[in-house]
């Protein structure tokens, strides 16, 4: 009898590890199912970001570069807001698209941090471009006589070296000097292992680095584009007032005049002179102030897009050295590839809406490909 039951128990725990295990192997192959479906999701949408990204930025540059109609003042941030997009849809996504598919980086540790420099760098740069285009938007409105030629040109390009250069000098030390300063370093991954929230303190140098970087590139921004924006819009208001009010002057005068008695011929050809104007200058500055509405436009759908794309990815640089267990990798590599995705839409939300640009993409599609009509698909 001892040995009958002896052998049960022993069957009985013999079955009971063999379920463990089998439950224990179908959990692992789910988990590792859905982490291949997951870098499966992850590598097809960086690889749309990145052809789309490449191809729209390029498109640009090429139509600048082949068009002097196109080689205004106005369009110089945009080109240089081209090419860090560019920049960034070329090489930093790619290679962080490798490191997924393979699962480790291949390459040596200095272009790792050569990587991690233009990946962070020309991110920032593309943010500060934001501010740049608002704030030359708004003095070419306000100022349209003082703010243009040399000087603006000059203007301009000073503002773009300074925003490059502040865009370096804001993530290059610290990528380089990382594994001194917090005494880690590169080992199968570049970036996890650049940017990990495993065992991070919260009062620490890594910490307050985020913080400090995050509010100063982006949460900085944002109040910034809106107090433009805001600057923008009752700027245009009071003209359009100031428009109204003088078109209805002008209409009570020529009305006057053209109801008072004329008795000298000079006086019959000053005045057929003088009213021959009003439709011209009211012409002129109705089409100006289209032009300031466009940009206004422009500018809201700068912030829009900038505040949607950015905006995931920065909370979570925020939240989780407070918060670590917070981390999810399907959210945190969603809002990574979302704010790569900025460089792809500014294509279409800078340049393509702008009338001359969208002219010679037009012709140039025409000419190479015989479409018609493709300006149609872009909002006027």
């Amino acid at each position: 009898m001892k040995t009958a039951v002896g052998n049960f128990k022993a069957i009985f725990i013999l079955s009971s590890s063999l379920v463990l295990e089998n439950t224990t192997l179908n959990s692992s192959l789910s988990t590792e199912k859905g982490d291949k479906i997951h870098d499966v999701i992850i590598i097809f949408l960086t690889c749309l970001v990145s052809a789309v990204a490449t191809s729209g930025n390029l498109f640009i540059i090429y139509l600048y570069y082949s068009n002097k109609k196109l080689q205004t003042i106005n369009n110089i941030p945009l080109i240089s807001l081209a090419v860090a997009d560019l920049i960034i849809g070329l090489y930093p996504i790619n290679t962080n698209t490798l490191e997924t598919i393979i699962g480790y980086w291949p390459f040596i540790n200095l272009l790792c941090e050569l990587t991690l420099v233009t990946d962070y760098s020309c991110c920032q740069a593309s943010i500060y471009h934001v501010i740049i285009i608002s704030v030359d938007r708004y003095y070419s409105i306000k100022q349209p006589l003082l703010y243009r030629g040399n000087k603006r040109k000059s203007v301009v390009k000073i503002c773009l070296l300074f925003l490059w250069s502040i865009s370096f000098m804001l993530w290059a030390p610290i990528i380089t000097l990382y594994k001194y300063v917090l005494g880690r370093s590169i080992k199968t991954l570049c970036y996890k292992d650049f940017l990990t929230f495993d065992n991070m303190k919260v009062y620490n140098f890594e910490t307050y680095f985020l913080i400090a970087s995050i509010g100063v590139g982006y949460f900085v921004v944002i109040p910034v584009v809106i107090l433009i924006y805001w600057k923008i819009y009752f700027l245009i208001k009071a003209r359009c007032s100031v428009m109204q009010h003088r078109n209805h002057q002008i209409s009570v005068i020529y009305s006057l005049r053209k109801k008072s008695s004329i008795e000298f011929k000079d006086q019959t050809k000053n005045q057929k002179n003088t009213t021959k104007n009003f439709p011209s200058n009211k012409f002129l500055q109705q089409r100006e102030l289209l032009r300031d509405k466009k940009a206004l436009k422009m500018i809201a759908g700068i912030l829009i897009v900038f505040v949607v794309t950015w905006f995931p990815y920065n909370l979570q640089m925020v939240l989780l050295p407070f918060c670590p267990n917070c981390y999810n990798s399907y959210a945190f590599d969603i809002s990574d590839i979302l704010s790569y995705s900025n460089s792809a839409v500014n294509p279409f939300l800078y340049a393509f809406v702008n009338p001359d640009f969208r002219s010679s993409m037009n012709k140039m599609i025409k000419k190479v490909s015989g479409l018609v009509n493709f300006q149609k698909v872009f909002v006027k």
